[in-house]
Protein backbone atom coordinates (compact mmCIF):
# COMPACT_ATOMS: atom_id res chain seq x y z
CA UNK A 1 0.00 0.00 0.00
CA UNK A 2 1.72 3.01 -0.98
CA UNK A 3 1.63 5.88 1.86
CA UNK A 4 1.22 9.65 1.18
CA UNK A 5 4.11 10.40 3.69
CA UNK A 6 6.84 8.23 2.95
CA UNK A 7 9.79 10.85 4.80
CA UNK A 8 13.10 11.77 4.17
CA UNK A 9 15.95 8.98 3.60
CA UNK A 10 19.54 8.69 5.22
CA UNK A 11 21.70 9.93 2.88
CA UNK A 12 24.76 7.20 2.18
CA UNK A 13 28.08 7.76 3.30
CA UNK A 14 30.33 8.96 0.44
CA UNK A 15 33.13 8.71 -1.47
CA UNK A 16 34.56 5.68 -2.73
CA UNK A 17 37.68 4.82 -4.56
CA UNK A 18 37.58 2.29 -7.64
CA UNK A 19 39.15 -0.68 -6.33
CA UNK A 20 39.50 -1.50 -10.09
CA UNK A 21 42.35 -0.91 -9.88
CA UNK A 22 43.52 -3.00 -7.15
CA UNK A 23 46.37 -0.85 -4.92
CA UNK A 24 49.19 -3.02 -3.93
CA UNK A 25 51.81 -1.65 -1.57
CA UNK A 26 53.20 -3.53 1.57
CA UNK A 27 54.08 -2.05 4.88
CA UNK A 28 54.76 -4.31 8.21
CA UNK A 29 53.79 -7.79 5.95
CA UNK A 30 50.38 -5.78 5.12
CA UNK A 31 48.55 -4.12 1.54
CA UNK A 32 48.63 -0.52 2.26
CA UNK A 33 46.78 1.81 0.71
CA UNK A 34 42.73 2.64 1.58
CA UNK A 35 41.02 2.49 -2.04
CA UNK A 36 37.40 3.87 -0.21
CA UNK A 37 39.52 7.63 0.03
CA UNK A 38 40.33 8.41 -4.01
CA UNK A 39 38.27 10.18 -6.25
CA UNK A 40 35.89 8.76 -7.57
CA UNK A 41 34.77 8.21 -11.08
CA UNK A 42 32.23 10.55 -12.67
CA UNK A 43 29.01 9.79 -12.47
CA UNK A 44 25.72 11.64 -13.84
CA UNK A 45 22.19 11.77 -13.65
CA UNK A 46 19.41 13.67 -14.94
CA UNK A 47 15.73 14.09 -15.47
CA UNK A 48 13.25 15.85 -17.70
CA UNK A 49 12.93 19.14 -16.07
CA UNK A 50 9.19 18.95 -16.23
CA UNK A 51 6.68 16.19 -16.16
CA UNK A 52 4.60 15.16 -19.52
CA UNK A 53 1.28 14.97 -19.65
CA UNK A 54 0.84 12.07 -18.13
CA UNK A 55 2.64 13.29 -14.98
CA UNK A 56 6.35 11.37 -15.89
CA UNK A 57 9.77 12.28 -16.18
CA UNK A 58 12.51 10.26 -18.17
CA UNK A 59 15.61 9.46 -15.59
CA UNK A 60 19.10 8.83 -16.81
CA UNK A 61 21.53 7.13 -14.81
CA UNK A 62 25.26 7.41 -16.48
CA UNK A 63 28.41 5.56 -15.37
CA UNK A 64 30.81 7.14 -15.76
CA UNK A 65 30.35 10.46 -16.65
CA UNK A 66 33.15 11.61 -18.86
CA UNK A 67 31.98 15.30 -18.76
CA UNK A 68 35.63 15.59 -19.49
CA UNK A 69 37.94 12.95 -21.31
CA UNK A 70 38.69 10.07 -18.72
CA UNK A 71 42.46 10.01 -18.06
CA UNK A 72 45.00 7.26 -17.40
CA UNK A 73 48.75 7.65 -16.80
CA UNK A 74 51.00 4.64 -16.46
CA UNK A 75 54.43 4.65 -15.80
CA UNK A 76 57.44 1.69 -16.06
CA UNK A 77 60.03 1.74 -13.80
CA UNK A 78 62.38 -1.21 -15.26
CA UNK A 79 65.57 -2.57 -14.10
CA UNK A 80 68.06 -2.92 -16.99
CA UNK A 81 68.78 -6.33 -16.42
CA UNK A 82 64.98 -6.71 -17.52
CA UNK A 83 64.72 -9.51 -20.33
CA UNK A 84 63.64 -8.84 -23.62
CA UNK A 85 60.90 -11.56 -23.44
CA UNK A 86 59.66 -8.71 -20.33
CA UNK A 87 59.61 -6.10 -22.31
CA UNK A 88 58.20 -7.53 -25.02
CA UNK A 89 55.40 -8.74 -22.89
CA UNK A 90 54.90 -4.98 -21.48
CA UNK A 91 54.74 -3.78 -24.88
CA UNK A 92 51.83 -6.36 -25.96
CA UNK A 93 49.87 -5.27 -22.64
CA UNK A 94 50.55 -1.40 -24.09
CA UNK A 95 49.48 -2.61 -27.16
CA UNK A 96 46.08 -4.36 -26.25
CA UNK A 97 45.54 -1.06 -24.24
CA UNK A 98 45.67 0.79 -27.19
CA UNK A 99 43.22 -0.91 -28.99
CA UNK A 100 40.97 -0.64 -26.21
CA UNK A 101 40.83 2.88 -25.87
CA UNK A 102 40.63 3.83 -30.13
CA UNK A 103 38.29 5.24 -31.45
CA UNK A 104 37.36 6.73 -27.91
CA UNK A 105 37.23 9.93 -25.65
CA UNK A 106 40.08 8.11 -23.19
CA UNK A 107 43.72 9.58 -22.86
CA UNK A 108 45.99 7.02 -21.85
CA UNK A 109 49.64 8.48 -21.33
CA UNK A 110 53.11 6.14 -20.50
CA UNK A 111 56.18 7.08 -19.29
CA UNK A 112 58.94 5.11 -18.88
CA UNK A 113 62.01 5.23 -16.33
CA UNK A 114 64.70 2.65 -16.78
CA UNK A 115 67.33 2.46 -14.19
CA UNK A 116 71.16 1.46 -14.15
CA UNK A 117 73.68 3.25 -11.73
CA UNK A 118 71.13 6.20 -12.52
CA UNK A 119 67.52 6.74 -13.29
CA UNK A 120 66.96 7.27 -17.18
CA UNK A 121 63.83 8.49 -17.73
CA UNK A 122 61.67 10.08 -20.34
CA UNK A 123 60.82 13.71 -20.04
CA UNK A 124 57.15 13.05 -19.88
CA UNK A 125 54.54 11.09 -20.55
CA UNK A 126 53.53 9.78 -23.92
CA UNK A 127 50.16 9.59 -25.53
CA UNK A 128 49.65 6.12 -26.41
CA UNK A 129 48.13 6.80 -29.30
CA UNK A 130 50.57 9.31 -31.05
CA UNK A 131 53.49 8.64 -29.07
CA UNK A 132 53.37 4.30 -29.20
CA UNK A 133 56.89 4.90 -31.34
CA UNK A 134 58.48 6.38 -29.06
CA UNK A 135 57.12 4.69 -25.67
CA UNK A 136 58.39 1.57 -27.62
CA UNK A 137 61.90 2.77 -28.00
CA UNK A 138 62.00 3.72 -24.43
CA UNK A 139 61.04 0.40 -23.37
CA UNK A 140 63.66 -1.16 -25.37
CA UNK A 141 66.41 0.79 -23.60
CA UNK A 142 69.36 -1.22 -22.13
CA UNK A 143 71.77 1.06 -20.19
CA UNK A 144 74.84 -0.49 -18.43
CA UNK A 145 76.48 -0.34 -15.02
CA UNK A 146 75.05 0.08 -11.57
CA UNK A 147 71.45 -0.86 -10.01
CA UNK A 148 69.53 1.86 -8.48
CA UNK A 149 66.17 0.84 -7.76
CA UNK A 150 66.00 4.34 -5.46
CA UNK A 151 67.15 6.33 -8.10
CA UNK A 152 63.97 4.56 -10.23
CA UNK A 153 61.18 4.57 -8.14
CA UNK A 154 61.65 8.32 -7.16
CA UNK A 155 61.71 9.19 -11.19
CA UNK A 156 58.56 6.54 -11.60
CA UNK A 157 56.91 8.55 -9.06
CA UNK A 158 57.90 12.04 -9.86
CA UNK A 159 56.31 10.81 -13.92
CA UNK A 160 53.22 9.65 -12.19
CA UNK A 161 53.17 13.31 -10.13
CA UNK A 162 53.66 15.74 -13.52
CA UNK A 163 50.37 13.43 -14.86
CA UNK A 164 46.77 14.99 -15.21
CA UNK A 165 45.09 11.24 -14.25
CA UNK A 166 43.26 11.39 -11.14
CA UNK A 167 45.15 9.37 -8.50
CA UNK A 168 42.79 6.56 -8.68
CA UNK A 169 43.33 5.74 -12.66
CA UNK A 170 47.51 6.28 -11.93
CA UNK A 171 49.75 3.17 -12.37
CA UNK A 172 52.83 2.27 -11.31
CA UNK A 173 54.36 -0.72 -12.51
CA UNK A 174 57.97 -1.50 -11.18
CA UNK A 175 59.64 -4.51 -12.93
CA UNK A 176 62.49 -6.11 -10.97
CA UNK A 177 64.76 -9.01 -9.65
CA UNK A 178 65.04 -6.77 -6.39
CA UNK A 179 68.85 -6.72 -6.51
CA UNK A 180 70.19 -3.36 -5.76
CA UNK A 181 72.94 -1.43 -3.86
CA UNK A 182 72.77 2.38 -5.06
CA UNK A 183 70.25 4.78 -3.83
CA UNK A 184 69.29 8.28 -4.32
CA UNK A 185 69.33 10.67 -7.95
CA UNK A 186 72.68 10.75 -8.72
CA UNK A 187 73.66 6.91 -7.77
CA UNK A 188 75.12 7.44 -4.09
CA UNK A 189 75.87 4.61 -2.20
CA UNK A 190 76.99 4.02 1.65
CA UNK A 191 81.12 3.59 2.25
CA UNK A 192 80.87 1.40 5.35
CA UNK A 193 83.10 -1.94 5.52
CA UNK A 194 81.82 -4.92 7.37
CA UNK A 195 83.69 -7.37 9.58
CA UNK A 196 85.21 -10.51 7.63
CA UNK A 197 84.27 -13.86 9.37
CA UNK A 198 86.13 -15.17 11.62
CA UNK A 199 86.16 -18.93 10.12
CA UNK A 200 86.64 -17.13 6.79
CA UNK A 201 90.22 -15.36 6.41
CA UNK A 202 90.21 -15.51 2.76
CA UNK A 203 87.30 -13.01 2.27
CA UNK A 204 88.36 -10.37 4.35
CA UNK A 205 86.46 -6.64 4.76
CA UNK A 206 84.79 -5.53 1.47
CA UNK A 207 83.98 -1.84 0.17
CA UNK A 208 80.62 -2.15 0.49
CA UNK A 209 79.66 0.11 -2.41
CA UNK A 210 78.91 -3.13 -4.09
CA UNK A 211 75.87 -6.11 -3.91
CA UNK A 212 78.58 -8.48 -3.26
CA UNK A 213 78.62 -6.60 0.69
CA UNK A 214 75.54 -8.46 1.16
CA UNK A 215 77.78 -11.76 1.39
CA UNK A 216 80.56 -10.26 3.67
CA UNK A 217 77.75 -9.52 6.09
CA UNK A 218 75.85 -12.66 5.93
CA UNK A 219 77.09 -15.37 4.03
CA UNK A 220 76.95 -18.22 6.21
CA UNK A 221 79.29 -20.92 7.28
CA UNK A 222 78.66 -23.24 4.32
CA UNK A 223 79.14 -20.62 1.63
CA UNK A 224 75.44 -20.23 1.28
CA UNK A 225 73.67 -17.16 0.20
CA UNK A 226 71.43 -15.88 3.56
CA UNK A 227 68.17 -14.88 3.08
CA UNK A 228 65.76 -11.90 5.04
CA UNK A 229 63.49 -15.01 6.40
CA UNK A 230 67.14 -16.30 7.73
CA UNK A 231 68.52 -12.62 9.16
CA UNK A 232 65.16 -12.08 10.94
CA UNK A 233 64.69 -15.81 11.95
CA UNK A 234 61.16 -15.31 10.49
CA UNK A 235 59.52 -17.85 8.66
CA UNK A 236 56.59 -15.76 6.69
CA UNK A 237 58.17 -13.65 4.31
CA UNK A 238 56.27 -10.66 4.69
CA UNK A 239 56.54 -10.18 8.26
CA UNK A 240 60.09 -10.98 7.84
CA UNK A 241 60.89 -8.23 4.85
CA UNK A 242 58.58 -5.60 7.28
CA UNK A 243 60.70 -6.21 10.22
CA UNK A 244 64.29 -6.30 8.24
CA UNK A 245 63.55 -3.02 6.86
CA UNK A 246 61.84 -1.93 10.09
CA UNK A 247 65.35 -2.42 11.38
CA UNK A 248 67.43 -1.00 8.35
CA UNK A 249 65.42 1.99 8.69
CA UNK A 250 66.62 2.27 11.76
CA UNK A 251 69.92 2.52 10.90
CA UNK A 252 69.91 4.37 8.07
CA UNK A 253 68.28 7.41 10.16
CA UNK A 254 71.01 6.75 12.93
CA UNK A 255 73.83 7.11 10.39
CA UNK A 256 72.55 9.88 8.80
CA UNK A 257 74.58 10.36 5.64
CA UNK A 258 77.47 9.88 7.56
CA UNK A 259 79.08 7.50 5.66
CA UNK A 260 77.64 8.58 2.39
CA UNK A 261 79.73 8.58 -0.96
CA UNK A 262 79.61 9.73 -4.13
CA UNK A 263 79.20 6.81 -6.88
CA UNK A 264 81.96 4.55 -7.81
CA UNK A 265 83.11 6.54 -10.51
CA UNK A 266 83.89 9.34 -8.45
CA UNK A 267 86.23 7.15 -6.39
CA UNK A 268 88.42 6.01 -8.93
CA UNK A 269 88.70 3.05 -11.57
CA UNK A 270 85.25 0.40 -11.69
CA UNK A 271 88.02 -2.04 -10.21
CA UNK A 272 89.13 0.48 -7.46
CA UNK A 273 85.36 0.88 -6.06
CA UNK A 274 85.22 -2.92 -6.03
CA UNK A 275 88.62 -3.75 -4.56
CA UNK A 276 88.12 -6.29 -1.45
CA UNK A 277 89.99 -4.97 1.55
CA UNK A 278 90.55 -1.17 0.54
CA UNK A 279 92.41 0.83 3.18
CA UNK A 280 91.07 3.43 5.41
CA UNK A 281 93.39 6.50 3.05
CA UNK A 282 91.32 5.54 -0.08
CA UNK A 283 87.96 5.26 1.63
CA UNK A 284 89.15 8.76 2.95
CA UNK A 285 89.58 10.44 -0.04
CA UNK A 286 86.13 10.16 -0.86
CA UNK A 287 84.87 11.29 2.28
CA UNK A 288 86.90 13.42 4.03
CA UNK A 289 84.46 14.05 6.96
CA UNK A 290 84.64 10.02 7.73
CA UNK A 291 87.61 9.58 10.43
CA UNK A 292 90.55 7.06 10.37
CA UNK A 293 88.70 6.24 13.80
CA UNK A 294 85.08 6.04 12.37
CA UNK A 295 86.35 3.51 9.40
CA UNK A 296 88.53 1.66 11.93
CA UNK A 297 85.54 1.51 13.99
CA UNK A 298 83.58 0.25 10.39
CA UNK A 299 85.68 -2.96 10.00
CA UNK A 300 85.12 -3.88 13.58
CA UNK A 301 82.58 -5.36 15.91
CA UNK A 302 80.12 -3.03 15.56
CA UNK A 303 79.14 -2.92 11.62
CA UNK A 304 76.06 -4.41 12.41
CA UNK A 305 74.49 -1.40 14.22
CA UNK A 306 74.82 0.17 10.66
CA UNK A 307 73.26 -0.31 7.03
CA UNK A 308 75.57 -1.06 4.18
CA UNK A 309 74.65 -0.01 0.49
CA UNK A 310 72.05 -2.62 -0.57
CA UNK A 311 70.00 -2.37 2.67
CA UNK A 312 70.02 1.20 2.50
CA UNK A 313 68.76 1.09 -1.13
CA UNK A 314 66.25 -1.63 -0.46
CA UNK A 315 64.71 0.41 2.84
CA UNK A 316 64.33 3.54 0.38
CA UNK A 317 63.12 2.26 -2.76
CA UNK A 318 60.51 0.90 -0.02
CA UNK A 319 60.00 3.97 1.55
CA UNK A 320 58.66 5.79 -2.21
CA UNK A 321 56.79 2.83 -3.31
CA UNK A 322 55.27 3.23 0.40
CA UNK A 323 54.57 6.98 -0.68
CA UNK A 324 53.03 6.37 -4.13
CA UNK A 325 50.44 3.49 -3.17
CA UNK A 326 49.38 6.52 -0.32
CA UNK A 327 48.96 8.60 -2.89
CA UNK A 328 46.68 6.83 -4.59
CA UNK A 329 48.27 5.01 -7.15
CA UNK A 330 47.67 1.47 -8.66
CA UNK A 331 51.42 0.08 -7.78
CA UNK A 332 52.55 -3.13 -9.43
CA UNK A 333 56.08 -5.16 -8.59
CA UNK A 334 56.30 -7.67 -11.33
CA UNK A 335 59.16 -10.03 -10.22
CA UNK A 336 61.83 -10.88 -12.35
CA UNK A 337 64.19 -12.46 -10.21
CA UNK A 338 65.63 -15.92 -11.65
CA UNK A 339 68.66 -16.33 -9.63
CA UNK A 340 70.11 -18.64 -7.06
CA UNK A 341 72.37 -16.04 -5.57
CA UNK A 342 71.10 -12.58 -3.60
CA UNK A 343 68.14 -14.07 -2.65
CA UNK A 344 66.65 -10.80 -0.95
CA UNK A 345 65.60 -9.46 -4.23
CA UNK A 346 63.12 -12.00 -4.88
CA UNK A 347 61.76 -11.82 -1.38
CA UNK A 348 61.85 -8.05 -1.42
CA UNK A 349 59.71 -8.20 -4.58
CA UNK A 350 57.46 -10.70 -2.98
CA UNK A 351 56.94 -8.36 0.02
CA UNK A 352 55.77 -5.30 -2.47
CA UNK A 353 53.27 -6.88 -4.21
CA UNK A 354 51.80 -7.99 -0.90
CA UNK A 355 52.53 -12.25 -1.98
CA UNK A 356 50.09 -11.85 -4.96
CA UNK A 357 52.06 -13.05 -8.13
CA UNK A 358 52.10 -10.16 -10.84
CA UNK A 359 51.56 -10.80 -14.11
CA UNK A 360 51.00 -8.06 -17.39
CA UNK A 361 47.45 -10.05 -17.74
CA UNK A 362 45.85 -9.00 -14.50
CA UNK A 363 47.90 -5.15 -15.05
CA UNK A 364 45.71 -5.34 -18.05
CA UNK A 365 42.56 -6.03 -16.42
CA UNK A 366 43.08 -3.58 -13.65
CA UNK A 367 44.04 -0.77 -16.07
CA UNK A 368 40.90 -1.50 -18.33
CA UNK A 369 39.02 -1.76 -15.67
CA UNK A 370 36.39 0.57 -14.63
CA UNK A 371 33.56 -1.84 -12.86
CA UNK A 372 33.41 -5.22 -11.97
CA UNK A 373 30.93 -8.36 -11.59
CA UNK A 374 29.17 -8.00 -8.68
CA UNK A 375 28.94 -3.98 -9.11
CA UNK A 376 25.49 -2.73 -7.38
CA UNK A 377 23.40 0.65 -8.20
CA UNK A 378 20.96 1.24 -5.67
CA UNK A 379 18.05 3.82 -6.45
CA UNK A 380 15.43 5.16 -4.13
CA UNK A 381 12.20 7.22 -5.59
CA UNK A 382 11.91 10.51 -4.74
CA UNK A 383 9.71 11.28 -1.93
CA UNK A 384 8.82 14.58 0.06
CA UNK A 385 8.34 18.45 -0.21
CA UNK A 386 9.79 20.70 -2.18
CA UNK A 387 12.33 23.74 -1.07
CA UNK A 388 9.37 26.42 -1.43
CA UNK A 389 6.71 23.94 0.77
CA UNK A 390 4.26 24.28 -1.99
CA UNK A 391 3.73 20.68 -2.38
CA UNK A 392 4.39 17.24 -1.57
CA UNK A 393 5.57 14.41 -3.95
CA UNK A 394 5.81 10.90 -4.14
CA UNK A 395 7.51 9.39 -7.38
CA UNK A 396 7.01 5.86 -8.11
CA UNK A 397 9.30 3.71 -10.66
CA UNK A 398 7.73 2.01 -13.79
CA UNK A 399 10.22 -0.89 -14.11
CA UNK A 400 8.49 -1.53 -17.58
CA UNK A 401 10.44 1.56 -19.24
CA UNK A 402 13.80 0.85 -18.10
CA UNK A 403 16.43 0.26 -20.85
CA UNK A 404 20.17 -0.13 -20.82
CA UNK A 405 22.71 1.26 -23.03
CA UNK A 406 26.62 -0.36 -22.81
CA UNK A 407 29.19 0.21 -24.67
CA UNK A 408 32.02 2.85 -26.55
CA UNK A 409 31.07 6.51 -26.17
CA UNK A 410 32.91 9.28 -28.68
CA UNK A 411 34.18 12.63 -27.45
CA UNK A 412 30.61 14.06 -27.08
CA UNK A 413 29.77 11.47 -24.53
CA UNK A 414 27.46 9.43 -27.12
CA UNK A 415 27.27 6.08 -28.32
CA UNK A 416 29.00 4.92 -31.12
CA UNK A 417 27.16 3.13 -33.52
CA UNK A 418 27.97 -0.43 -33.86
CA UNK A 419 29.98 -0.85 -30.50
CA UNK A 420 27.09 -0.73 -27.90
CA UNK A 421 24.23 -2.78 -27.02
CA UNK A 422 20.75 -1.93 -25.92
CA UNK A 423 19.72 -4.33 -23.23
CA UNK A 424 16.02 -4.78 -22.42
CA UNK A 425 13.82 -7.42 -20.13
CA UNK A 426 14.61 -10.90 -21.13
CA UNK A 427 12.52 -12.23 -18.02
CA UNK A 428 11.59 -11.63 -14.78
CA UNK A 429 10.84 -13.47 -11.67
CA UNK A 430 8.48 -13.21 -8.77
CA UNK A 431 10.46 -13.03 -5.52
CA UNK A 432 8.93 -14.23 -2.03
CA UNK A 433 9.01 -11.14 -0.41
CA UNK A 434 7.56 -8.80 -2.78
CA UNK A 435 9.98 -7.79 -5.09
CA UNK A 436 10.28 -8.82 -8.72
CA UNK A 437 13.88 -9.50 -10.89
CA UNK A 438 14.28 -8.26 -14.24
CA UNK A 439 17.17 -9.93 -16.22
CA UNK A 440 18.55 -7.85 -19.24
CA UNK A 441 19.88 -8.98 -22.27
CA UNK A 442 20.93 -7.20 -25.61
CA UNK A 443 17.54 -6.79 -27.17
CA UNK A 444 15.85 -8.37 -24.76
CA UNK A 445 16.44 -11.71 -26.44
CA UNK A 446 16.72 -14.73 -23.80
CA UNK A 447 19.97 -16.42 -23.51
CA UNK A 448 19.08 -20.67 -23.13
CA UNK A 449 22.24 -20.09 -20.97
CA UNK A 450 20.56 -18.30 -18.44
CA UNK A 451 23.74 -15.97 -18.11
CA UNK A 452 22.52 -12.00 -18.20
CA UNK A 453 25.03 -9.39 -18.07
CA UNK A 454 22.34 -6.89 -15.95
CA UNK A 455 19.69 -7.76 -13.30
CA UNK A 456 17.58 -5.42 -11.63
CA UNK A 457 15.23 -6.10 -8.39
CA UNK A 458 12.33 -4.31 -7.66
CA UNK A 459 11.42 -3.62 -4.11
CA UNK A 460 7.77 -1.48 -4.36
CA UNK A 461 6.82 -1.21 -0.72
CA UNK A 462 10.57 -1.21 -0.02
CA UNK A 463 12.73 -3.00 2.36
CA UNK A 464 14.24 -2.05 5.79
CA UNK A 465 14.41 1.36 6.12
CA UNK A 466 13.97 2.14 2.22
CA UNK A 467 10.79 3.07 0.76
CA UNK A 468 10.04 1.75 -2.86
CA UNK A 469 13.49 1.13 -4.85
CA UNK A 470 15.46 -0.78 -7.05
CA UNK A 471 19.32 -2.50 -7.22
CA UNK A 472 20.65 -2.81 -10.52
CA UNK A 473 23.53 -5.74 -10.09
CA UNK A 474 26.14 -5.76 -12.87
CA UNK A 475 27.00 -9.50 -14.16
CA UNK A 476 29.69 -8.18 -16.34
CA UNK A 477 32.58 -5.78 -16.20
CA UNK A 478 32.80 -2.31 -17.91
CA UNK A 479 35.99 -1.36 -19.28
CA UNK A 480 37.79 2.00 -19.74
CA UNK A 481 35.67 3.40 -23.08
CA UNK A 482 32.74 1.99 -22.22
CA UNK A 483 30.09 3.72 -20.60
CA UNK A 484 26.54 2.31 -19.01
CA UNK A 485 23.43 3.98 -19.50
CA UNK A 486 20.35 3.34 -17.57
CA UNK A 487 16.73 4.88 -18.47
CA UNK A 488 13.83 4.46 -17.18
CA UNK A 489 10.53 6.55 -16.39
CA UNK A 490 9.12 7.77 -12.97
CA UNK A 491 5.33 8.94 -12.81
CA UNK A 492 3.99 11.44 -9.90
CA UNK A 493 1.57 9.94 -7.63
CA UNK A 494 -2.23 10.24 -8.15
CA UNK A 495 -2.74 11.28 -4.65
CA UNK A 496 0.00 13.90 -4.72
CA UNK A 497 -0.97 16.24 -8.15
CA UNK A 498 -1.76 19.53 -6.95
CA UNK A 499 -5.62 20.62 -8.23
CA UNK A 500 -4.91 24.01 -7.72
CA UNK A 501 -2.85 26.31 -10.78
CA UNK A 502 0.60 27.65 -10.19
CA UNK A 503 4.37 26.52 -11.10
CA UNK A 504 5.48 23.36 -8.86
CA UNK A 505 8.83 22.80 -8.86
CA UNK A 506 12.31 21.65 -6.98
CA UNK A 507 10.24 18.21 -6.71
CA UNK A 508 13.31 15.37 -6.21
CA UNK A 509 13.04 11.96 -8.68
CA UNK A 510 14.74 10.13 -6.34
CA UNK A 511 15.84 10.47 -2.75
CA UNK A 512 19.35 8.76 -3.16
CA UNK A 513 21.37 6.80 -6.06
CA UNK A 514 24.33 5.30 -4.80
CA UNK A 515 26.87 2.88 -6.80
CA UNK A 516 28.59 0.23 -4.58
CA UNK A 517 31.82 -0.81 -7.20
CA UNK A 518 33.59 -4.23 -7.39
CA UNK A 519 36.97 -4.69 -8.74
CA UNK A 520 38.80 -6.43 -10.88
CA UNK A 521 39.37 -9.15 -8.70
CA UNK A 522 36.12 -8.97 -6.98
CA UNK A 523 36.84 -6.75 -4.13
CA UNK A 524 33.84 -4.24 -2.60
CA UNK A 525 33.99 -1.48 -2.03
CA UNK A 526 32.81 -0.40 1.85
CA UNK A 527 31.16 2.84 1.07
CA UNK A 528 28.78 4.26 -2.00
CA UNK A 529 29.42 6.48 -4.63
CA UNK A 530 26.52 9.23 -4.60
CA UNK A 531 24.94 10.05 -8.08
CA UNK A 532 23.34 13.43 -8.27
CA UNK A 533 19.25 13.65 -7.73
CA UNK A 534 17.85 15.91 -10.16
CA UNK A 535 14.89 17.70 -9.63
CA UNK A 536 11.60 18.04 -12.14
CA UNK A 537 8.24 20.17 -12.23
CA UNK A 538 4.90 21.01 -13.70
CA UNK A 539 2.35 23.32 -13.99
CA UNK A 540 -1.14 23.41 -13.33
CA UNK A 541 -2.60 26.43 -16.01
CA UNK A 542 -6.03 25.47 -14.59
CA UNK A 543 -7.34 22.90 -16.89
CA UNK A 544 -6.93 20.36 -14.24
CA UNK A 545 -5.72 16.62 -14.77
CA UNK A 546 -7.44 14.26 -11.89
CA UNK A 547 -6.76 10.68 -11.09
CA UNK A 548 -8.77 8.44 -12.64
CA UNK A 549 -7.68 4.70 -11.86
CA UNK A 550 -4.64 2.64 -12.65
CA UNK A 551 -4.92 3.57 -16.42
CA UNK A 552 -4.08 7.36 -15.63
CA UNK A 553 -6.47 8.61 -18.16
CA UNK A 554 -7.55 11.66 -17.94
CA UNK A 555 -10.75 14.18 -17.42
CA UNK A 556 -10.83 17.23 -18.55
Amino acid sequence: MKRKWKGLLAVFLAVMLMASCSVAGAVDGEVIGNPDEIEELPLDKTADPRLDEDYRATVTLTMPSYAEPLETDVVFVLDKSTSADVRDAALDMLDALRSQVQETNAIVKVGVVVYNRQANASKNLMDIQKEYDEIKEWMRQKPSGGTNAHAGMLAGKALLDSGAAAPHRKYLIFVSDGITYLFDNNGTASTIVVAQYADNPDFPPKYCLTAEAWDVKYKGKNGNQTTIKEIMRIDDNNTAVAEFLEMIGEKVKSDNGKYDVGAPLNLGSEEEANVIGGSAEYILKANTNLSTEDFSRMRGDDANDHAIATEKSLYLTNEVYKQAVAAGYNCYAYNTYNKTYYQYGDEFMNYLSGGKKVDFSSIQNDLCHLYGAGTVVTDVMGVGTNADKTTNYDFNFLPETVMLQCGKVDADGEMIEGQYATYKVAYRIKNGDGSTTYFFAPDGLVNNDGVYDFELTYYPEGSGKRTEYYTLTFRRKINLGEQLKVIYQVELDGEHREEDPGLYKGLKTNNEATILPKDSEGNQSENPQDFPNPETSYENIGVVKKWAGDNDSAVR
